[in-house]
């Protein structure tokens, strides 16, 4: 046991804790050694009280505030303001957005399609990319359609230009949180989703094409051997993938504690996670409805965590102090219950 002081944060206070043997990186590719320092610490919402917090995880969350990145949310410019109620415009510019919404779809759909063909012989990055270019340019046309006022943040940590694979991870409250992750990841990421996403017309054909991984959540034992196999696949073909821990959508808005998947990618494959922080989503597209309002969206890059020394035994830990920084990030109306 070794005595450690927080003054790296700013405060005065002692923190006892333990030793182990896994880091949170402050950059991209940064894999510095050293213990991570455990201490008891406060999580937000949490039923079990108090949780295991490294003090390189603290460290984290004030590099975030320190950079301006946590926490996270965005009230549009100055003086913006949208309609919340079902009134006869809301529902009516609903309507017209999801029309437009549609032919939108299937216009990107079909082009890409008709390129992904003759594509198939180059091999997948060359599908992967094309793929890409469509996330980036059917989510580029969503936000328009939906009028929303975006504000994007942390593209450093982005990734752009570089063929650096990572594991990104998104909170999940909205389907437009999906698009949205389309539009900003770089190229060469790809998406894992549920097998039957094959049999939705145009979209289904167009996934099927570019590549993306497919697996069977209903068989456990047949979800983990294709994650694993999807893990080998990523490090072979040097790609990306999106991931949301949440496992599904958030019906609240707020944060839902995390699954464990994302966490066995982290280990097999050893790459960095990093976090796109969403809010706005569930006001500007809620779950389960066609309702459309222009609320503010914004969408944060945090520093890459690095995974590199992550041990099977300190899993639950892992999950509980990635799941926290996001908790930190996310503003009150979306912070865990």
């Amino acid at each position: 046991i070794r005595e450690t002081t927080v003054d790296d944060l700013g405060g005065g206070a002692s923190i006892a804790g333990r030793s182990v043997g896994t880091t949170l990186a402050h950059g991209m590719g940064d894999t510095s050694s050293g213990a991570v320092r455990r201490t008891n610490a406060k999580i937000d919402g949490r039923e079990d009280g108090t949780m295991e917090v490294s003090v390189e995880t603290m460290q984290y969350v004030e590099k975030c505030k320190a950079e301006g990145l946590i926490p996270c949310g965005w009230t549009g410019p100055s003086g913006y303001k949208y309609e919340e109620g079902d009134t006869p415009p809301v529902v009516l510019m609903s309507l017209i957005r999801l029309i437009c919404l549609i032919l939108w779809l299937v216009l990107c759909c079909c082009v890409t399609i008709i390129l992904l063909l003759p594509a198939i012989p180059f091999g997948l990055a060359r599908r992967q990319a094309l793929a890409n270019y469509f996330g980036h340019t059917f989510g580029w046309g969503v936000v328009r359609i939906l009028g929303t006022p975006y504000r994007v943040a942390g593209q450093e940590y982005a990734g752009y230009g570089k063929r650096r694979p990572v594991l990104y991870l998104s909170n999940h409250c909205s389907v437009l949180d999906v698009i949205l992750c389309m539009w900003q990841v770089p190229l060469y990421t790809v998406g894992i989703g549920k097998k039957e996403i094959v049999y939705v017309p145009v979209f289904g054909w167009l996934y099927y094409l570019a590549g993306h991984y497919r697996i069977d959540r209903k068989n456990r034992k047949s979800a983990i051997e294709s994650l694993n196999k999807a893990a080998d696949w990523m490090v072979e073909k040097q790609l990306s993938m999106m991931l949301y821990p949440e496992g599904t959508r958030s019906t609240t808005g707020h944060l839902a504690h995390f699954k464990k998947g994302f966490a066995h990618m982290a280990l097999r494959t050893g790459l960095p996670i990093v976090p796109i922080v969403l809010t706005g989503t569930h006001k500007a597209w809620k779950n389960h409805t066609t309702r459309f309002r222009a609320a503010p969206l914004s969408i944060t890059f945090l520093p890459p965590i690095d995974t590199t020394g992550w041990t099977v035994e300190e899993l639950d830990l892992h999950i509980k102090e990635v799941e926290h920084i996001f908790n930190e990030a996310l503003p009150q109306d979306q912070k865990m219950l």
